[in-house]
Formats: C-alpha cells, sequence, structure tokens
C-alpha cells in the first residue's frame, strides 16, 4: 500500500510554483526533520592536517581511528576519510567521495555518527540553496565556495527565463534542418548573455 507524504500548505505552495512534485517530497519539512536529527561541524576540517579525528571506529574485528575532512577544489567539494591501520599503525589511503559543489561536515545527534550535508545546482531549485544557507549559518566558507554560491545563484535566476517545449525533429528538408541549428544557437548564446549578466550582478 502506497503511503502519500504529508506536506504543509507553505511547502506545498512552494514547490508547485517550482512544478516539483510535492507528493514525494516537501522541501520545507524536511529540512526541518533533518535540522532535529543532524547539527553541523562548525569547526572547519580541510585536510589531512587538520581533520576531524574520531575514536573506535569499526575496523574489522578491532576498533581505530578514523579522520573526516572537506576536500574543496575548482572542481568542488568532496567527502575524504582515513583510517589508521591498527596493525601498522600507520594512516591508509584517503577515500573519496564525488563531488559536490558544497560540502559540510554534520553529526548525527542519536549515534555522534560524522555525515555530510551537500548543495549541488544542477538537478536543484533556488531554495534548495536557501534552505542550505540557513542551515549553514555562521560557518565561515572558502572563497572557492563562495563563489560556487554565487554561480548557483546566476543559474538559478537564469532557469526563471528558460522554458522547454518539446517538438517534433523531423525535417522535411535540409533547409529546415540548418534553420533549426541556426536557432539552437541563437538560444544558447542568449542564455548565456543572460547568464552572464547574472554573474555580473552577483559580483563576479
Amino acid at each position: 500500500m502506497k503511503t502519500e507524504t504529508k506536506t504543509c500548505n507553505k511547502c506545498k505552495e512552494t514547490l508547485e510554483k517550482r512544478l516539483v512534485d510535492f507528493s514525494q517530497v516537501c522541501l520545507f519539512c524536511k529540512f526541518a526533520e533533518y535540522k532535529n536529527n543532524f547539527e553541523l561541524i562548525t569547526q572547519k576540517h580541510t585536510n589531512e592536517e587538520n581533520a576531524l579525528v574520531v575514536e573506535d571506529y569499526p575496523y574489522g574485528w578491532k576498533k581505530t581511528k578514523i579522520k573526516y575532512w572537506i576536500e574543496t577544489t575548482k572542481k568542488g567539494d568532496r567527502f575524504v576519510s582515513q583510517t589508521l591501520n591498527p596493525k601498522t599503525l600507520r594512516w591508509n589511503k584517503p577515500k573519496k567521495s564525488i563531488y559536490a559543489d558544497l560540502m559540510v561536515l554534520v553529526r548525527q545527534k542519536e549515534n555522534n555518527h560524522v555525515k555530510t550535508y551537500t548543495w549541488s545546482v544542477a538537478y536543484s531549485i533556488a531554495e534548495t540553496l536557501q534552505i542550505f544557507k540557513e542551515f549553514t549559518q555562521g560557518y565561515s566558507f572558502n572563497d572557492l565556495q563562495l563563489i560556487k554560491m554565487k554561480k548557483g545563484n546566476a543559474i538559478y535566476k537564469t532557469r526563471e527565463y528558460i522554458s522547454v517545449k518539446i517538438v517534433h525533429a523531423g525535417f522535411d528538408n535540409k533547409e529546415q534542418e540548418q534553420e533549426q541549428e541556426q536557432e539552437q544557437k541563437r538560444i544558447k548564446q542568449n542564455i548565456n548573455t543572460l547568464y552572464l549578466e547574472h554573474l555580473k550582478e552577483e559580483g563576479l
């Protein structure tokens, strides 16, 4: 039996405007529940030297130490973990996650497990960045991360002017095909110009 997700009126109105299936996800209610279960780790852990070290991490039948940090590059942020080999007392090779535009460390209140909270502009709406900023209020982001936020804002603003229409792609002749190609180039140029304007508004 399929259960229906309960959605508050505020979330329902917001998500309806963005054409999101609110029967499947309630963005703001989900975030409120998330805040009840996770807390932001405000200290910055950005490399192996200043990593967050956790004791008593399971390592086979033994316990060991594990390091956690967020690595930032021009590609974005990724979660890095590194365990200490209890036999050799040497640190193993770091394990790295896939990239997200922004990522912070969080702690699960129930068991103190270290997780991540992420944001990426792809396949997301402007409210997700708003929520991410609210959760990470007071956190000191580096320059690359702040640029990611500004670029995300510029992309969201640009998307507001874009609509998608599905049409038949067949062409009666070569001339029609060339006309369509030129039209697509013109649209892409207009979108790029608009995006650059929004980047300027963000100070980039």
